[in-house]
């Protein structure tokens, strides 16, 4: 689609690196985490995965955090109180 056809479309060094970002994460990551690696999952201990999880998880967050950093936050405090309830 043309750039001209889009609303609010701005072309920009700031916007094209952030767009970049989104594509790698996404085939990263796949649709819905389709392509992750969770094959630590299969540990023999709970605590161990769980723990695993959380650090992956992190790893995520963080990548997201130089995407939206004004979003990100708010999410990720949103999952942890989520993940805590859930138990």
């Amino acid at each position: 689609m043309p750039a001209e056809a889009m609303p609010f479309y701005n072309v920009s060094a700031k916007n094209t690196r952030r767009a970049l970002r989104i594509q790698s994460l996404m085939l990263h990551t796949g649709n819905f985490g389709h392509n992750r690696d969770e094959s630590y999952r299969r540990s023999a201990s709970k605590l161990i995965v769980k723990i695993r999880v959380f650090f992956h998880r992190f790893g995520e967050f963080i990548r997201l955090f130089t995407i939206f950093p004004s979003n990100t936050p708010k999410f990720f405090v949103t999952y942890v109180i989520d993940r805590v309830k859930g138990d």
